[in-house]
């Protein structure tokens, strides 16, 4: 595959996973998170069954537009489940540590080792089967164990209403200023993981230093591990200095800041490049805060239909943004190959990446112009 064809098969995901954020929220809201991520787990270990067995680009990508489908229950079905099981009190952290826990346990792992089992298994479908035996194995542990909450019951205000009111509910959530501020500004921080971490970042670090894939790939595992951390601690302080617009201007700006380090400084050595990568990470959790900013702002009734919305705007900057890099990669590409595989320069990638930093500065002027969070529980 060239860069273009890379940036669609990378979006194929984004595509299903973001389309299915908002019928996702309703139905959280409707039936419950036990419900919904018992099927979201079974559609996600479907589709990497059929991506393992996979022999042709089309099969793939039936393959990991299944896991986008499924995965949509993932993040919005946990941080909902969490709304069942905490206090507003201990919400923020919560979800910051959520989000911490998925990133360590799935982007940061396999940046850093699965390049290196690949290089070891007699092929990917070998790797791939191994994954679904494991995420057969975290089905039936949801299936078993997961509750909605202590006691175990859900009650949904939205069950057995109308399609009018569940209409009427959902132009409530779009027309909300804040849901679009903080979906665009997610959007952006996203990006950091969405595109350059998940796409492009071992292609961008193997022309920076001349170094290995294996190696390229736990260098780019930082971004993940940094986004955990900033996930957490960022999620933390806000809620314990009462302080979201400062930590939102103080994620979207330092995310610019050492994103244009990365992407335009020249860079000698890979251990300050590997704090930088962090950085970039760490200041780009501060993401997370933009699921609770958005649950405070509506109605309590509304909040899986609002985190869903959230996110749905925030990852089609995996759908979009992949083959926006892929293309101006390939559009600057001089036709240099590495066996059948296209090899594309620093100033391809410097270029490509341009259009990712345009947006962490968008994402500063938003946090800039956002009013502070009002910390109340939200009404029903």
């Amino acid at each position: 595959m060239d860069a273009g064809t890379l940036g669609v098969f990378a979006s194929s995901y984004y595509i299903t996973y973001s389309f299915f954020q908002i019928p996702v929220g309703i139905a959280l809201d409707t039936y419950g998170p036990k419900t919904v991520l018992r099927a979201g787990t079974a559609f996600c270990v479907m589709g990497a069954i059929l991506f393992s067995f996979a022999s042709t680009l089309p099969m793939a990508l039936l393959g990991r537009a299944l896991i986008g489908m499924g995965g949509a229950v993932s993040f919005i079905g946990s941080i909902h489940m969490t709304t069942l099981w905490f206090s507003p009190l201990q919400l923020t952290f919560a979800v910051g540590l959520l989000s911490s826990v998925g990133k360590l346990a799935g982007g940061a792992l396999a940046n850093a080792w699965l390049p290196t089992f690949i290089d070891l298994a007699p092929s990917w479908h070998h790797v791939m089967w191994g994954l679904c035996a494991w995420g057969s194995f975290l089905s039936l542990l949801i299936w078993v164990f997961v509750k909605n909450g202590p006691s175990d019951f859900f009650h949904s205000s939205l069950k057995g209403q109308s399609f009018g009111y569940y209409k009427k509910e959902f132009f409530t959530v779009m027309r909300s200023a804040v849901v679009w501020r903080m979906g665009i500004f997610g959007y952006a921080l996203y990006l950091s993981l969405s595109v350059f971490s998940d796409t492009y970042s071992m292609g961008f670090l193997q022309q920076l230093f001349g170094i290995s894939k294996s190696s390229a790939g736990k260098l780019a595992s930082l971004v993940m591990i940094g986004s955990a951390f900033g996930a957490a601690v960022l999620s933390y302080l806000s809620g314990r200095f009462k302080k979201r617009r400062m930590f939102l201007r103080l994620s979207g700006g330092l995310t610019a800041f050492f994103g244009g380090l990365i992407f335009f400084c020249p860079m000698h050595s890979v251990a300050l490049c590997g704090f930088f990568l962090f950085c970039l990470g760490f200041f780009s959790g501060g993401q997370v805060l933009i699921f609770i900013i958005s649950s405070e702002n509506l109605p309590a009734r509304l909040s899986g239909m609002a985190v869903g919305a959230t996110n749905a705007i925030m990852m089609l900057g995996g759908t979009f943004h992949n083959p926006l890099v892929g293309e101006i990669l390939k559009f600057f590409w001089d036709g240099q190959k590495e066996g059948a595989h296209p090899v594309y320069t620093l100033l391809d990638y410097r270029v490509a990446f341009s259009s990712i930093f345009i947006f962490y500065l968008f994402s500063f002027l938003i946090a800039i112009r956002m009013p502070e969070s009002s910390f109340k529980s939200p009404s029903v």
